[in-house]
């Protein structure tokens, strides 16, 4: 089974290691798969301990100085060895992945050594004698290849050095109702670099009485102390027994003078710290630490708050000088706090106290942004945006309420969220005052009137050709167009261009209002045949761009306009002279029925309200007419 066939693994890797020196497989005898070092399965033994192990030969093993000579702590003792495998492999001859390892040490001390390997495979333990302790100890190295190991040994002594006594004798200073600490190093000290402890500690003299000591378990401590509630000052001496650590007996005694010393009695306090009551806003209160502390001494009270003289904690603002407490509360702030105050006289410890405090809330009005309240300057036939949360805000968290009103018709303002939009008419501008909004909390509110400006921006001019009747008998046309630009300032130097060709022409205009009637003649093609394309371009000055718009003019159709004939092959024609009359009379007739019409429409508009073309600047918009009927009534109705 898996389970045998595991076991055999390790157990025939045992034997070959073991009996047969091969070391390997030390690693799968002993359950190393991840590293020399490591044991893969800590549970794979009940006990491990090769420390006896000698997997390896050991020759021309030395030590310096010799085992025999005893050391001092000036001194360091080396051991080193050079080692095969059992084989007979040395260090040269081992694969280069194999792990090879130099460990050091004391058997029952954790003294300092350091091990190395030289390049030829010397292996070398140094073991500095500073901080090992008197007496003989055992040193050992080990050597390991692949985890397989074998020790070397040897027994060092190690002498010893008298412990010195601190000279002068240092003093204990006790406080009168305390006690001080004292460590026994202070009294001596032993250059092996051993502990001295305190085995015996005896208070000695005619005010011994006064007094009590006690040594630390450990011997390292120990605690002076006055040992009767008096009020009395005076000395005695404190008798010490020292013995340092280590394998040889080092003993000394010294004295040591023990003195109580005044001591200045703390603050005592005698009373509660009642709560301290402020309002949001309003005045600064005093506390005087007076009324429920005192110093036995009568020395002014030292008090500081949250570590600090001023500062501030919570809903308030503190400072404290002399013993008084002063608070102010913070702009806007309410709510309870505790402050933490330290009280002394500043020598002894300070007392701890709690000063409640409660900032009692306030209704406040509603804040106001001065700067987002500024009269408003926006280009004609835009909007603008009013941020409301920019504008007010209730410090408590109160919900506010908003409202605008005004008189201007040409004028719209609405709220949306948590804005205000405000919208002009189409093609107004101008100055309007008097634009007032309302925001209140419920309790108080804010007015405030602002000036609108709306600046005018330039429209692009409107423009369509009305009919083209070709002229019998000629290469032309009378064209009727209309062009209408609500900035009041109207081109009618249009160019014309027929078939892409631009034509030379002459306009002859009416204007009527902010709309202007223009009958031009225009060349035509001396044989036209189909459809001619007829383009009229105007050209708006301010805002440097070009309205165009076109008719085709089908003389493949009935309606073109063109000469007709007659059954009984007579022709019936108009010469240009009469073609001119009976479009300046069309024009006249025209002209009466636009403006009619154009009174009509402005008054049932809005103040301000102007006709528009939706174009953009510096951009040339064509307009494709049909042929259309070419009528009086037709052509006004076009017009509206």
């Amino acid at each position: 089974s898996a389970q045998i066939e595991l076991s055999s693994l390790h157990v025939i890797a045992y034997l070959d290691a073991v009996l047969h020196g091969d070391t390997s497989r030390f690693r799968d005898a002993f359950n190393r798969e991840q590293g020399a070092q490591i044991v893969s399965d800590p549970k794979a033994y009940i006990d491990e301990n090769l420390d006896m192990s000698s997997f390896l030969i050991f020759s021309n093993s030395s030590s310096t100085p010799s085992a025999q000579m005893p050391l001092n702590a000036t001194q360091s003792f080396i051991m080193q060895t050079n080692w095969t495998l059992r084989d007979g492999t040395n260090y040269s001859e081992l694969p280069s992945q194999w792990d090879v390892n130099v460990s050091c040490g004391w058997s029952g001390g954790a003294w300092p050594t350091i091990g190395s390997l030289s390049p030829n495979g010397t292996a070398t333990c140094e073991y500095p004698m500073v901080s090992v302790a008197p007496g003989s100890h055992k040193a050992w190295m080990r050597v390991s290849v692949e985890g397989a190991p074998s020790s070397l040994y040897a027994t060092v002594s190690r002498t010893n050095t008298p412990m010195i006594l601190t000279n002068p004798a240092p003093t204990i200073f006790v406080a009168q109702h305390g006690s001080s600490s004292f460590n026994v190093s202070d009294a001596a000290s032993d250059p092996d670099g051993t502990l001295v402890r305190a085995i015996e500690a005896t208070l000695v003299g005619d005010n011994s009485s006064h007094f009590g000591v006690t040594l630390g378990a450990d011997g390292l401590t120990m605690e002076v102390y006055h040992a009767v509630q008096e009020e009395w000052l005076g000395e005695c001496l404190l008798e010490l027994k020292l013995k340092s650590d280590g394998g040889v007996v080092d003993e000394q005694n010294t004295t040591l003078r023990v003195f109580l010393s005044p001591v200045d009695d703390p603050v005592v306090k005698f009373g509660g710290v009642p709560q301290q009551l402020l309002e949001e806003d309003g005045a600064s209160v005093a506390f005087d630490f007076s009324d429920v502390a005192l110093d036995p001494e009568g020395e002014a009270l030292l008090v500081s708050i949250n570590g600090a003289n001023t500062g501030s904690d919570g809903p308030i603002q503190f400072s404290v000088s002399n013993g008084i407490l002063t608070m102010t509360p913070l702009p806007d702030q309410y709510g309870a706090v505790i402050l933490d105050a330290l009280v002394g006289d500043g020598t002894t410890p300070a007392i701890e106290m709690e000063i409640p405090v409660l900032v009692e809330s306030r209704n406040d009005p509603v804040s106001i942004n001065q700067s987002a309240w500024e009269n408003v300057t926006m280009d004609e036939d835009s909007t603008h945006v009013l941020n409301l949360s920019l504008m007010a805000y209730d410090i408590d968290g109160d919900v506010l309420v908003w409202s605008s009103y005004h008189n201007h018709s040409e004028v719209s303002i609405e709220r949306v969220l948590d804005q205000y939009i405000i919208t002009p008419q189409q093609d107004v501008n101008g100055v309007f005052e008097m634009l007032w909004f309302n925001v209140s909390d419920g309790t108080s509110s804010h007015n405030h009137a602002l000036t609108l400006t709306v600046l005018p921006v330039g429209d692009p001019p409107f423009a369509s050709i009305t009919s083209i009747q070709p002229v019998a008998g000629s290469s032309t046309a009378t064209m009727q167009w209309t062009v209408i630009d609500v900035d009041g300032t109207t081109n009618t130097n249009a160019a014309v261009f027929v078939d892409g060709e631009e034509v030379s022409v002459n306009h002859s205009c009416l204007e009527e209002g902010l709309s202007t009637q223009c009958v031009t003649l225009i060349p035509l093609p001396s044989s036209p045949s189909g459809i001619v394309m007829v383009e009229l371009k105007v050209h708006d000055d301010e805002l440097d761009s070009d309205v165009v718009v076109s008719y085709a003019l089908d003389f493949a159709s009935s309606d073109t306009g063109s000469p007709s004939e007659e059954n009984d092959g007579s022709a019936s024609s108009i010469d240009l002279q009469t073609s001119l009359i009976v479009a300046a009379a069309l024009l006249l007739t025209l002209a009466t029925l636009l403006t009619v019409a154009l009174r009509s429409r402005d008054a049932s508009k809005p103040s301000g309200e102007m006709p528009s073309t939706s174009i953009k600047t510096d951009e040339v918009v064509e307009v494709e007419v049909e042929n259309e009927p070419s009528g009086l009534l037709a052509r006004v109705n076009r017009l509206r």
